[in-house]
């Protein structure tokens, strides 16, 4: 996938994580995923179906996003 935020994106993204309490949750209202501020400048993806191509791409699509913004970005479904 080639994907490129515009400037728009990135801002609202660095707005959206300064928004968020530590530990504060944000997610789409028309997909099941969810993040979680983890830190000033990081967020966690904590729930989120695997296998459905649309989900995949936009999760993809925000780690772009995220790290254009300087924000650390971390799969927690991710056994460890």
């Amino acid at each position: 996938m080639t994907y490129e935020p515009t400037k728009v994106d990135v801002d609202w993204m660095r707005k959206l994580v300064a928004s968020l309490n530590l530990h504060g949750v944000w997610g789409y209202k028309d997909a099941p995923i969810l993040f979680q501020k983890t830190g000033e400048r990081s967020m966690t993806l904590i729930s989120a179906p695997v296998g459905d191509p649309h989900v995949e791409e936009q999760i993809e699509r925000n780690k772009v996003v995220m790290r254009r913004a300087g924000i650390e970005f971390e799969d927690g479904r991710i056994a460890k």
